[in-house]
């Protein structure tokens, strides 16, 4: 996984900067992403996150797993949020497309 770092420093620092984009600069300027990418975006970092959970479940008190979970997990709640706000996905697309019941079980 050599390139977990950097996607890690790029949720941090995107969610860095998230914070302080206005909605103009979100949604009419489509700045620094456009919506298509900020739903790729979305559905990349939840897919990453599900995976990190689902697949370390165990190993979440280690420092090292829980700081990816929790990158990730901050980054997508503010995509989230803004969604919520205004909306720039379709309904479903927050509920991760690996989550179905029978996998669970």
């Amino acid at each position: 996984d050599p390139f977990v770092p950097l996607l890690l420093l790029f949720c941090a620092c995107f969610g860095q900067y998230f914070v302080v984009l206005s909605d103009s600069e979100i949604y009419e300027q489509e700045q620094p992403f456009s919506l298509k990418q900020l739903g790729t975006i979305g559905d990349f970092v939840n897919s990453m996150l599900f995976n990190i959970v689902w697949n370390h479940y165990d190993e979440l008190k280690n420092a090292t797993v829980l700081e990816r979970a929790t990158t990730c997990h901050g980054l997508l709640i503010l995509l989230h949020e803004r969604d919520e706000r205004r909306r720039y996905t379709s309904t479903k697309f927050w509920t991760p497309k690996d989550a179905s019941f029978v996998a669970m079980i």
